[in-house]
């Protein structure tokens, strides 16, 4: 994982970027109807998840977006109490389009931005890589990369 509070590559175990005592199960936000997805979400969140496990594939923004702003702007939970993954898994990368999918689900930045590509050569994977590493310093939009 290379982080942005050191500008460098450091390797990380789960524990280090979780908070002790954070649960590492997240609430995933599979393909769902609209509704289903944003009252699933609330629940979820008042049940105790802190950790939402989100992809670009999924076409499920405004679902998303709902059920967050809801219990963030309810004062139920605040931003920096919730840890957000988003998986990207087109190898077309830009900070435009990550900075899209990131603002469709009403947020200003991403915790974990996570490469989830299947059959990719490691040329291909260490160039989107170091895409990834140069847009997690300069940027704003996401503060890991995995």
């Amino acid at each position: 994982v290379s982080t942005q509070s050191t500008g460098e590559y450091v390797p990380m175990s789960l524990s280090d970027v979780f908070n002790p005592g954070c649960p590492l199960v997240a609430f995933g936000t599979c393909q769902s109807d609209v509704q289903s997805l944003e009252s699933g979400l609330k629940f979820g969140i008042q049940c105790g998840f802190r950790v939402i496990n989100a992809s670009c594939e999924y076409s499920n923004c405004r679902s998303i977006k709902a059920g967050l702003t809801s219990v963030i702007d309810g004062g139920f939970v605040s931003r920096s109490d919730l840890f957000v993954i988003l998986k990207l898994a087109d190898a077309d990368i830009s900070s435009l389009s990550i900075e899209q999918h990131i603002e469709r689900r009403g947020l200003h930045y991403i915790d974990l931005l996570l490469l989830h590509v299947q059959a990719i050569d490691v040329g291909g994977m260490v160039t989107i890589w170091r895409r990834l590493e140069s847009l997690c310093f300069s940027s704003k939009l996401f503060r890991n990369i995995g």
